[in-house]
């Protein structure tokens, strides 16, 4: 168990990002119930936990992936058609959004006539 107060404090970013396990959430927050010093932490932490992912410098894709993680979608795809044709088509839920994601990510434009069909 916890006694000191600085120990509490430690675990608040943890809480923040989510990296605490359930008892530890548990007991945090019944810390926080008595604490402002806590609480407050946890409010300030939450503010500038939105900007984090700005934070970090752009980085260009290796050469190829695009490439490589659409042919291994759409060589899963094929797999299954082949072992399942019937079901491999009912497997993907909605398959018209699946090829509207395809088609944006291989940056072929339709006209606005030429709509998926569903």
């Amino acid at each position: 168990m916890i006694e000191r107060h600085e120990e509490w404090s430690d675990l608040a970013p943890m809480y923040v990002l989510g990296g605490l396990e359930a008892e530890e959430v548990a007991a945090f927050e019944a810390h926080m119930a008595n604490c402002e010093a806590c609480r407050q932490e946890v409010r300030e932490l939450q503010e500038v936990t939105g900007f984090l992912p700005l934070a970090a410098e752009p980085v260009a894709p290796p050469p190829g992936m695009r490439a490589r993680v659409l042919g291994n979608v759409l060589g899963h795809v094929q797999e299954s058609a082949e072992a399942k044709p019937a079901a491999a088509l009912h497997s993907l839920k909605h398959p018209w959004c699946f090829r509207r994601i395809l088609r944006r990510s291989t940056h072929v434009r339709r006209s606005p006539g030429q709509a998926c069909r569903r």
